[in-house]
């Protein structure tokens, strides 16, 4: 089965939308967003995604992210779109629970949070850093003990929330 994705024209020249529910946290926006679209009408692009949808888009600048995950739920992926043309952005960042929370790294990277384990098999408890290559970055593995819900950067730092006590980093 594959997911299609159609993106509407007027939220292409949107603010971000960094977070499942959205800028302020609240699943609203002010942006004026047509009532009604039809197969072509305020729709600006589709794209055929593997598998099936898990998540709620997250935009950041033109990119697109969102997470599909097998039927069985046994593999999901962390898949990244060109938030211009729809284009599917390869490899995807394969991780083995869900993804909750997206944040730029500032640098074409992101960081990614959820309730995994793993990414592209290894070690990533909860939180991870993906470099712009779609790869985890191997010199940052910070041991979280619980899941991850919501990430912002700010001022060279992050912060991350969600149901954990430590964040552990050597």
């Amino acid at each position: 089965m594959r997911l299609s994705i159609p993106f509407l024209l007027t939220f292409a020249a949107r603010a971000d939308w960094t977070d499942w529910r959205g800028p302020t946290q609240d699943g609203r926006t002010d942006a004026a967003l047509p009532l009604h679209w039809t197969e072509t009408q305020n729709v600006t692009w589709k794209t055929a995604i593997h598998d099936l949808g898990y998540s709620t888009p997250v935009v950041l600048g033109k990119q697109i992210w969102l997470t599909t995950a097998k039927k069985d739920g046994t593999d999901l992926y962390a898949v990244c779109l060109d938030a211009d043309t729809g284009a599917v952005k390869a490899p995807y960042a394969q991780v083995d629970g869900p993804v909750r929370a997206f944040v730029s790294d500032g640098e074409g990277g992101w960081f990614i949070g959820g309730a995994f384990t793993h990414v592209h098999g290894l070690p990533r408890a909860y939180l991870a850093h993906i470099l712009p290559n779609f790869q985890p970055d191997p010199n940052w593995a910070p041991d979280t003990d619980g899941e991850v819900y919501a990430l912002a950067r700010g001022g060279g730092r992050l912060y991350v929330s969600g149901a954990f006590d430590i964040i552990d980093y050597h």
